[in-house]
């Protein structure tokens, strides 16, 4: 019997099924501040440690995930699930994602309920919410970069569709999906013209 290594309690070696519940699991349970912080955990696991999709295809599972219905964290592990293992790797993958959060909600729901009038909590809470915006900040550079500076070079289109989302959505009143189907098709044209 051959021994497995172990980063971070997930085995490195062994079958594909067990990682990605140990993947997904350790991500509903460790990624706090949303779907963008999910997509950091991500990036680094299902991309740089295990190699099961690549840069571009996480841009891909962004622009896919924010344009379908759902959680953007679900969409993702299920993506990733997809092509890590097939059907079974997608459901096993979006249910150990969201397995632990629900858990964890509850859970903190009835604490919160009865703890949110004490200052010692308000305290926490104020002390949580910058860490939350550092996770979800490094999760968008993360896809920034996969998605406008791809293999050290700047992708120049890619660049300028994210600039004409960021003034879409700073100075109009548009929401996300009219954006995204905007930039979606112009990027498209622009793409089969040069």
């Amino acid at each position: 019997m051959s021994r497995m290594r172990y980063c971070g309690g997930i085995p490195e070696e062994g079958p594909t099924m067990m990682r990605i519940c140990l993947v997904f699991l350790q991500i509903g349970a460790l990624s706090f501040g949303g779907g963008m912080a999910v997509l950091s955990m991500i990036a680094e696991l299902a991309v740089s440690k295990y190699g099961w999709i690549d840069a571009k295809a996480l841009s891909d599972l962004v622009a896919l995930s924010e344009m379908t219905p759902g959680p953007i964290a679900v969409n993702a592990a299920t993506f990733v699930g997809m092509k890590a293992d097939g059907t079974v790797g997608a459901i096993a993958a979006t249910l150990c994602c969201v397995a632990p959060g629900m858990l964890i909600a509850m859970a903190m729901e009835g604490l919160y309920q009865k703890g949110h009038g004490i200052p010692a909590v308000q305290k926490i809470m104020s002390w949580l919410r910058p860490a939350v915006i550092a996770v979800i900040a490094y999760g968008g550079l993360t896809i920034f970069k996969a998605a406008v500076l791809p293999v050290g070079t700047i992708d120049i289109l890619s660049l300028s569709i994210f600039i004409v989302s960021v003034l879409l959505f700073s100075k109009t009143k548009l929401k996300l999906l009219p954006v995204l189907l905007f930039v979606g098709v112009v990027g498209a044209i622009l793409r089969l013209l040069f």
